[in-house]
């Protein structure tokens, strides 16, 4: 039986009669919808550590760094492609399970149609959970730096944080070239980020490759055995991002799309892929929001002059 079947008749009250059928299946393969999605959860992890293990507070290595280029694009894939390939064969055997695998199968497919769409290929944001500059570089503020409150570590202790440091500096620069080998696919594609995105993402690498960011970082070490280490990785680390802000900025923007912002088809991608809404009509959204905001405005005026006659909002 299809999953989506399964699902209809256990929406019906039909389930009863198929707890022996999915139980022998589940004997034979051994599996079962919750050990996909810890499984799924894992794998994902593996490939998106950077953002995937902070945004849901796992971290399962906290010096791994995504794998931004194509290649990494394509381990997506195939694990989407997989987890929704066992799904199928995979009926659910609790209210649990079944909203387990529904939640799973949305997460992959809209994933799936960002990267079928290029998405990859032409991100670009200055944001630190969008932009990969940004994202790598905030990601080393969360890490530990040898610090417990009022307790004092041991120089073990500290120097054990600061290698897991070391370790992750060591990956900046093969982070930052994987990025831009995607980037250059996407120009290939003729899927290009916006060109003004693109200038403030080089103007942001730059300003921090000239203020040596990772250098200035690095310093915070208090002394000790990876001093040397932790200075040069540091140094390869601003190398990368003066370099990735210098291509932007001379070979990737003036052949950037000149349109500012993403576009409709892109955005409801995104719609989906944050919020899990499909097929949102963005123009009666984008209505709602407008009358909403004008309303709250009229809402100022008048609480501002209730509370002082013929005062604005900021004189209140």
């Amino acid at each position: 039986m299809k999953r989506r079947q399964f699902l209809y008749a256990a929406s019906v009250g039909y389930v009863s009669g198929l707890a022996g059928g999915a139980a022998a299946v589940f004997a034979r393969s051994g599996r079962t919808v919750t050990q996909i999605c810890d499984d799924f959860l894992d794998a994902y992890i593996r490939i998106n550590p950077t953002l995937v293990g902070r945004v849901f507070g796992i971290e399962r290595n906290n010096t791994a760094i995504n794998d931004w280029s194509p290649a990494g694009a394509e381990k997506a894939v195939q694990l989407m492609q997989s987890a929704l390939a066992e799904l199928a064969a995979t009926p659910p055997i609790s209210r649990k399970e079944e909203l387990g695998a529904a939640f799973l199968e949305d997460t992959a497919r809209s994933i799936l149609a960002s990267i079928e769409a290029g998405e990859p290929y032409r991100r670009m944001s200055t944001h630190i959970f969008i932009g990969p500059p940004a994202l790598l570089l905030s990601s080393f503020g969360q890490m530990s730096q040898g610090e417990a409150g009022d307790a004092p570590l041991s120089g073990q202790a500290v120097d054990g944080d600061w290698s897991r440091i070391l370790d992750r500096l060591r990956g900046v620069p093969a982070a930052m070239d994987g990025y831009r080998q995607s980037l250059q696919l996407g120009m290939v594609r003729k899927q290009m980020a916006p060109r003004s995105m693109t200038l403030a993402v080089a103007k942001q690498c730059r300003n921090w490759a000239s203020q040596n960011w990772f250098r200035s970082f690095a310093q915070r070490y208090p002394g000790g055995a990876l001093a040397k280490r932790l200075s040069s990785a540091a140094d390869k680390a601003d190398q990368a991002y003066g370099a990735l802000g210098e291509w932007l900025a001379t070979a990737y923007a003036p052949k950037a799309s000149p349109e500012d912002g993403i576009g409709g088809e892109r955005y409801l991608l995104y719609t989906d892929l944050w919020l899990g809404l499909k097929g949102l009509d963005l123009e009666e959204a984008y209505a709602w929001a407008v009358e909403d905001f004008r309303r709250l405005e009229t809402e100022k005026t008048q609480e501002s002059n209730r509370i002082r006659a013929g005062a604005g909002f900021e004189e209140v």
